[in-house]
């Protein structure tokens, strides 16, 4: 008979990693997926799993088949495990919450239009208004920035919708159309406005695969045409974007926002436009600290002020682009 397992025994020397490993698998029901999951390898998710279950003297899972399943030891540590996670991490970022209070820094994720193009200048403002506070930009595609607030590596997020998930607070903030841009002597640049019938046979440039902004822009092609947008190049940098026009490689599509990229190219507004959302998002369950919302607030504020059809009208005069449009397009 084994003999009684003492609290210090269950307790002591527990390493983070081994629970980690053990709530994905009994999430996902699989050592290999939970490895993908965690971005380690298999042999060392079996490694942690096996160092519990000598911790706590007796199999955590049961091997039904190809999916793992519960032992009576595993449904009492699950749920306690999960708890002690979400505490700890819960504690880790409020702890860090109050540390950046203290010295006021704020770590950023944003999408690369509004990363490259607005956000130094709503930076820069919030500095003037607020001395002293430092900021870390990080920039990536909907999914990265998601998961920067998530794992507590950035305080605010700015993403295009959708996001759907649990643990974050989603805000949006606003709705803009992509426009056409194309090298001035196209035959489209002439043009009040277009529709996607007119450029779906196009050479078009656009965004790679991983980008959820062209997934998008290729269903409403389909929607609208039935047929599928004919890109000729691909680059994931907007400004590259640019470029590619005014070499008169093709045309593109890009964001109302983003035509501050586009000088010496045309803007042509898009009758039946595929559009996007621009939002915020917040840890829902963590601790905020008032710069933090301060700032929020105020990249709210000005992300407003910045998108309107006629702050997009000067900034288009402001930087030589030729914007196609008359007063509807004002709205």
């Amino acid at each position: 008979m084994r003999g009684a397992v003492n609290d210090n025994h269950l307790l002591g020397n527990l390493n983070m990693s081994h629970i980690e490993a053990f709530i994905a698998a009994a999430r996902v029901g699989s050592f290999s997926r939970a490895a993908e999951s965690l971005d380690r390898t298999q042999g060392a998710v079996s490694q942690s799993i096996a160092a519990l279950e000598e911790r706590y003297g007796g199999p955590l899972f049961d091997r039904l088949g190809r999916r793992l399943g519960l032992t009576p030891l595993g449904e009492v540590l699950l749920p306690r495990a999960e708890r002690a996670v979400a505490e700890l991490r819960a504690a880790a970022e409020e702890i860090r919450g109050v540390l950046n209070a203290e010295r006021d820094r704020i770590y950023i994720g944003a999408f690369q239009s509004v990363a490259g193009r607005l956000m130094p200048e709503l930076i820069a403002d919030f500095v003037h208004l607020h001395p002293g506070v430092d900021f870390l930009l990080l920039e990536g595609e909907r999914d990265d920035v998601a998961e920067m607030v998530k794992r507590a590596e950035a305080d605010v997020g700015f993403v295009l919708l959708p996001v759907d998930d649990p643990e974050l607070d989603v805000a949006p903030i606003f709705t803009e159309p992509y426009m056409l841009i194309a090298p001035p002597g196209h035959p489209l640049a002439s043009r009040r406005e277009v529709s996607l019938a007119d450029i779906v046979d196009e050479p078009l440039v656009g965004f790679g695969d991983r980008s959820g902004a062209w997934q998008e822009i290729v269903a409403v092609f389909e929607r609208t045409t039935g047929r599928k947008p004919q890109r000729r190049w691909t680059t994931d940098d907007i400004i590259t974007v640019a470029g590619f026009v005014r070499a008169r490689l093709g045309v593109a599509l890009i964001p109302r926002l983003a035509l501050l990229i586009a000088g010496e190219l045309v803007a042509v507004p898009i009758t039946d436009a595929p559009t996007r959302t621009v939002a915020s998002v917040l840890p829902r369950r963590r601790y905020r600290s008032p710069t933090v919302l301060a700032f929020v607030d105020h990249a709210r504020r000005r992300l407003l002020a910045h998108t309107t059809p006629e702050a997009v009208l000067a900034q288009c005069e402001k930087y030589g682009v030729i914007y196609r449009h008359d007063e509807a397009t004002r709205r």
